[in-house]
């Protein structure tokens, strides 16, 4: 992807020094920027493209959010329900979103490209910035560390 085309730049910023959970970020980040391209195609090619890869954004959300909330769950993390419950609102809008689709309503790929920047962008700063910062404060910190955490 040429430095023109990128939608949402990955960055340190995006990092919370949480391995896993950064890894997963950031081919979230990846897929968007992918959708992204698929938009600035002929609408023949960007349709086609959009409903490939949206799939794909979409099945791998599904594997994100299932892989975080283990986490949360196995580590006793005390804003889970409120976590989990921004991941259902997500799941939610993106599939009214393409069912509307699917019934020939209306799916603009811009409108959608942009949603999912903007929620991944605020999600990735506040919601999984606070999962981290608990993940990275635990007691057994070294062997949490060895299992999600990035190198230092």
């Amino acid at each position: 992807m040429t430095r023109t085309h990128v939608f949402i730049e990955w960055n340190a910023r995006l990092t919370h020094g949480v391995q896993l959970i950064d890894d997963q970020h950031e081919k979230l980040v990846h897929l968007t920027n992918t959708l992204h391209l698929a938009c600035l195609q002929d609408k023949e090619t960007a349709m086609r493209c959009f409903v490939e890869v949206a799939r794909e954004a979409v099945n791998y959300v599904h594997y994100h959010f299932t892989t975080e909330e283990h986490m949360m769950r196995f580590l006793m993390y005390p804003n889970y329900y409120a976590h989990r419950k921004e991941h259902e609102l997500f799941i939610k809008e993106i599939l009214r979103q393409t069912q509307r689709f699917a019934e020939h309503k209306s799916l603009v790929p811009n409108r959608f490209v942009q949603f999912l920047k903007d929620w991944i962008l605020s999600h990735i700063a506040v919601c999984d910035k606070s999962l981290a910062e608990h993940i990275l404060h635990l007691e057994d910190t070294e062997r949490l560390q060895l299992l999600f955490t990035r190198p230092a």
